[in-house]
């Protein structure tokens, strides 16, 4: 069967959402060669419980619910949706022969990709509901009360949806969390209202944090941590990193220290290797328990590449890391969850001693990788300085601008290129403009 049909059937099979404007999400119950039971999520506004759709395979794709009966097929080179049964509820016909049959067909000529489900790993239901709840508890008033020079639409809701998104992962779970790299604070600030234990850590404290109740205050911790040195956290059974930058890395190594027990949640940004700027390193794969298979990214982007090598450190530090995609306002949405053990018998000290031996020998493993003399983590400086120019002073900005311009103005006009540009030069060298005046380029 052609692989281009069934990609574009698995992105209406798994992510609904992105053609449906109704829809929350999907979720696969069961699968076999011959059919699939998914689990379609309506979002919250519609007042629509959630209802499974029963899909059988073959050369037509057979789709089954309480609201309609359809089939999808390919024939000559086309995406043909045909309605069996139509009960006028929640999916109609109308949508699906409108809407739906000319996206697929869409998604089959371009050779769509299927990219990593969102919210796989978590009760969507719950997360709806969730959501919504901590949207208008903390949403307004720390939008109305944001103190950071950032935007707090963006900030405040991506804090909000990674909280959400772990509470609804520890459900009924006794949390005790450190967030490293903890930033505005905002995430430690609504998982300790929300009544789990812990604290949040940076190397900066942010003027934001005057803003939170002496409760939270306490919580937040201005504080250098050296990974190397660092022997872990006692009692702490979460680490959290939200695009925690050069800690990333480390964040496996720190929860293997920390104990046998503790899980972690990271959420990579700026790519880090161990001791500086992430370079690929070479493959780190020998390091890897036999029992654990790494969730390879598609693609070629840095990015991509870099999610992998996370997921590879997890594996080496014992965790079987599982992908999950988060509903954030964010271009970094992929998150790597260490909560299961490659070894059940990991509390066991023989065992946990040998977990431990294996992370330091991949430690000296990464460090011979590096070329620049200092082998040593590098933390980031205590004061931010400013990459946007906002610093440099005003007689050089002008000084710069009158040395371009200057040598700009002095260039011959470029008949050819005037005229790609619908411009005309007279014979003087003169430039007719579009509304058809004369500009004079100078020593003319």
């Amino acid at each position: 069967m052609d692989s281009r049909f069934i990609t574009a059937l698995s992105i209406w099979i798994h992510k609904p959402q992105v053609v449906h404007k109704d829809v929350f999400a999907s979720s696969i119950e069961s699968e076999s060669d011959d059919s699939l039971l998914r689990v379609i999520y309506p979002k919250l506004r519609t007042q629509v419980n959630e209802f499974t759709e029963l899909c059988s395979k073959g050369p037509a794709y057979r789709f089954t619910s309480i609201f309609i009966t359809y089939i999808v097929e390919l024939k000559n080179g086309y995406i043909l949706v045909s309605v069996l049964d139509d009960n006028s509820g929640f999916l109609q016909s109308s949508w699906l022969k409108d809407v739906l049959e000319p996206r697929l067909n869409h998604w089959y000529s371009c050779d769509a990709r299927v990219n990593i489900p969102s919210l796989a790993l978590i009760d969507r239901r719950m997360y709806q509901l969730q959501y919504e709840r901590l949207k208008n508890t903390y949403g307004p008033i720390l939008v109305k009360n944001w103190s950071e020079k950032t935007d707090p639409m963006k900030f405040v809701y991506e804090d909000i949806g990674i909280a959400c998104y772990l509470i609804c992962l520890w459900k009924d779970e006794h949390v005790n969390f450190v967030d490293l790299g903890c930033g505005n604070g905002l995430l430690t600030y609504i998982l300790s209202s929300e009544g789990f234990d812990g604290i949040g850590i940076d190397i900066r404290k942010r003027h934001i944090w005057e803003s939170y109740p002496i409760s939270v205050q306490q919580r937040l911790k201005e504080s250098s941590l050296n990974p190397e040195d660092f022997s872990g956290f006692p009692q702490t059974n979460w680490l959290i990193g939200n695009h925690s930058d050069e800690l990333t890395p480390w964040l496996p190594i720190l929860a293997s220290k920390t104990g046998p027990s503790c899980k972690l949640f990271v959420l990579p940004c700026c790519p880090y290797g161990l001791f500086g700027k992430f370079n690929i390193p070479k493959s780190s794969l020998s390091f890897l328990p036999q029992t654990v298979k790494v969730n390879q990214i598609t693609g070629t982007s840095r990015y991509g590449i870099y999610l992998n090598y996370i997921q590879q450190i997890l594996g080496i530090c014992g965790f079987i890391p599982e992908v999950d995609a988060l509903r954030i306002p964010s271009t970094r949405r992929i998150c790597i969850v260490g909560r299961s053990m490659v070894d059940s018998k990991c509390v066991d000290n023989t065992v946990y001693l040998g977990r431990l031996s294996t992370v330091n020998k991949y430690i000296e493993f990464e460090r011979d990788l590096i070329l620049k003399p200092n082998k040593m983590f590098i933390a980031r400086s205590l004061t931010e300085t400013p990459s946007n120019c906002t610093t440099i002073s005003k007689f050089v900005i002008e000084k710069i601008s009158h040395t371009v311009f200057r040598a700009l103005l002095s260039c011959k006009p470029n008949k050819y290129l005037l005229q790609s540009h619908d411009l005309v030069l007279s014979d003087d060298l003169k430039i007719q403009t579009l509304d058809s005046r004369w500009w004079n380029p100078g020593d003319c």
